[in-house]
C-alpha cells in the first residue's frame, strides 16, 4: 500500500504568497528571489526583517535538505545582519552549504537587492546571514520522500491565486495582546505551519519582529527592524504562539529587544528566543 503524504506547502500558505522563486544550482548552492511588494515592506519601502527571515529560512532549508537527503532537517538557529537597504528588488538570497555533518548542517546566506533582476552577479549586497539545522530522520516530515535532484531549474512557490491581500502581519493574523509588554499572538494554522505541523521558522521570525515593533512603539518610537537572530527550541504543539519582550538597550535612535515565544496552548512551552535590533 502506498503511503499518502500531505502536500506541503498547502495551496494557501505564506510561502506561496511570498512568491519565492527557487533555483538549485547544486546540492551546495541555492538561489531564491522574492518580489519586493508593499505588503512585505515597512512604510519606508524597506523589506521587513521578518519577511527577509522567511525567505532566508526557505533558501537555507532548500540547501540543507539537498545535502542530507534522504534524511530531513529542522531549523535550529537563524541570524541576519543587514547592510545596505533593498529599495528596488527583487530580494535575492544565495544560500551556500558550509558544513553537512552527521548531526548539524550549517548554511551561510548572502542577501542582496536584485535591482530589477535575480542575477547574483549584478545584485547589490544588502546583508548576510547564518543558519544551523539539526539532521533528523526523513520520516519526521510530511514533505520527505520526494526525490531531491542535485540541481533544478527555477520554480516559483506561487499559484495563480497566491499573493498578499493585506500587509504581511495582518494577513498572518497577528493579534496585539498588550503592546507595552510586547505581547502578541499568532495561531498555528495551515497557512503558517511547516512540514511537521508546527509554526514555520519564518513565521516565528515574523512574530518576533512584530513583538519587538509593538514593544518599542508603546514607548513612542517608530523604529524599523535591522537585524534578527532566532534560536528555535521546540515545536508548536497547540498554539497560539504568544510573545513577551524586554529591552536589552536603546535610545532615541535605536533599540535592541529580546523576545520570548511560547506555546500558550501547551503550558507556555518555550518555542524560541529572538533578539531584534531596530533603528529609527
Amino acid at each position: 500500500m502506498t503511503e499518502q503524504r500531505t502536500v506541503y506547502p498547502p495551496e494557501h500558505h505564506i510561502l506561496r504568497d511570498l512568491a519565492v522563486t527557487t533555483e538549485r544550482i547544486s546540492r551546495h548552492l541555492t538561489i531564491c528571489s522574492c518580489p519586493l511588494v508593499p505588503a512585505i515592506c515597512y512604510p519606508s519601502g524597506r523589506p521587513r526583517i521578518g519577511a527577509l527571515a522567511a525567505i532566508i529560512d526557505l533558501a537555507g532549508a532548500a540547501t540543507a535538505i539537498a545535502s542530507v537527503t534522504p534524511d530531513w532537517i529542522a531549523t535550529a538557529d537563524l541570524s541576519f545582519t543587514s547592510g545596505e537597504s533593498i529599495v528596488v528588488g527583487p530580494v535575492v538570497v544565495v544560500a551556500h552549504l558550509v558544513r553537512a555533518g552527521a548531526n548539524v548542517i550549517v548554511v551561510r546566506v548572502d542577501v542582496g537587492d536584485g535591482r530589477g533582476s535575480d542575477d547574483v552577479a549584478t545584485m547589490r549586497p544588502a546583508g548576510r546571514g547564518l543558519m544551523t539545522f539539526a539532521r533528523i530522520p526523513g520520516s519526521a516530515s510530511a514533505a520527505s520522500g520526494r526525490v531531491i535532484p542535485a540541481s533544478s531549474p527555477k520554480q516559483s512557490s506561487a499559484l495563480p491565486q497566491s499573493g498578499f491581500r493585506s500587509p504581511l502581519q495582518a494577513q498572518r493574523g497577528i493579534r496585539v495582546v498588550e503592546a507595552a509588554r510586547g505581547a502578541i499572538e499568532i495561531d498555528r494554522t495551515d497557512y503558517s505551519r511547516n512540514s511537521f505541523g508546527s509554526l514555520n521558522g519564518g513565521v516565528i521570525a515574523i512574530a518576533a519582529e512584530a513583538a519587538a515593533e509593538v514593544f518599542v512603539g508603546a514607548r513612542g518610537h517608530t523604529f524599523e527592524g535591522a537585524d534578527i537572530s532566532v534560536n528555535y527550541l521546540s515545536q508548536t504543539r497547540s498554539g497560539p504562539c504568544r510573545t513577551t519582550a524586554s529591552l536589552v538597550r536603546g535610545d532615541a535612535h535605536h533599540a535592541v529587544v529580546e523576545v520570548q515565544l511560547v506555546d500558550a496552548g501547551h503550558e507556555d512551552q518555550l518555542l524560541a528566543l529572538s533578539t531584534v535590533s531596530l533603528k529609527g
